[in-house]
C-alpha cells in the first residue's frame, strides 16, 4: 500500500509540474511584438521603416482563457517620412507557446518629411510648354498635393491639373495630371 501511495504522490507531483509549465510560458515580449506588427502591417513591406519608439499602452493576459491582448503604439521612420500607429494584438497560448492570432491597426498617420510646393508643380507645367499660367485651386492633403491651373499652349487655353502622391516606400511621385482644352466661346 505504501508503494501505491508513493506512485500516486509522484504522479500527482508530475501532473502539477506539467500544468504549471504549460501555463507559465512567457508572453510575447517587445521584440516579438514589433516583429509581428512589421510582418502584418503592409506599411512596413518594402518601405525600410525602422521603429524609433514603442509602447505597450495596455495588456490583458488571461492564462486561464489562454489569451493575451496587447495594445501598442509605435513610431517608425525612413528617409521619406514618419509612420505612427496604434494596434491591438491577440495572442493565444498553444502547447509550444504564445502565437499571434490577430493584429489590427486601429489608427495611423503618415507624415512626409518634405512636400512639393505649388511652384514645383507649376514648374512641371511650364516644362511642358504652357505659358500665361493662372492658379485656380491648390489642395495640400496628408499624402497628396494637387493644383488646378489654366494655361496657354498651341494657340488655345487649357485647364490643367497636376498632382503628386506620397508613399512611404518611394516618397513623392513625379507630378502627373492632365490638360483639357477649354471650350471655345
Amino acid at each position: 500500500m505504501k508503494g501505491f501511495k508513493n506512485i500516486l504522490l509522484i504522479f500527482l507531483s508530475l501532473a502539477i509540474c506539467l500544468s504549471l509549465t504549460a501555463c507559465g510560458k512567457p508572453v510575447a515580449g517587445r521584440n516579438q511584438i514589433i516583429d509581428d506588427i512589421m510582418a502584418n502591417d503592409s506599411s512596413f513591406k518594402g518601405s525600410g521603416l525602422k521603429v524609433t519608439s514603442f509602447e505597450i499602452t495596455q495588456r490583458q493576459t488571461r492564462e486561464r482563457d489562454m489569451e493575451d491582448r496587447v495594445w501598442v503604439t509605435l513610431r517608425a521612420e525612413n528617409q521619406y517620412g514618419t509612420y505612427e500607429a496604434s494596434y491591438e494584438l491577440l495572442y493565444v497560448l498553444y502547447n509550444d507557446g504564445w502565437k499571434l492570432e490577430d493584429c489590427d491597426c486601429t489608427d495611423y498617420t503618415v507624415t512626409p518629411n518634405t512636400r512639393p510646393t505649388e511652384e514645383e508643380l507649376m514648374q512641371s507645367v511650364i516644362d511642358d510648354g504652357y505659358t500665361d499660367l493662372m492658379v485656380v485651386n491648390t489642395v495640400f492633403g496628408e499624402t497628396s498635393v494637387g493644383i488646378a491651373l489654366t494655361g496657354y499652349k498651341d494657340g488655345r487655353w487649357w485647364d490643367i491639373n497636376r498632382g503628386c502622391r506620397f508613399s512611404l516606400a518611394s516618397g513623392w511621385s513625379e507630378p502627373t495630371g492632365l490638360a483639357m482644352a477649354r471650350p471655345e466661346w
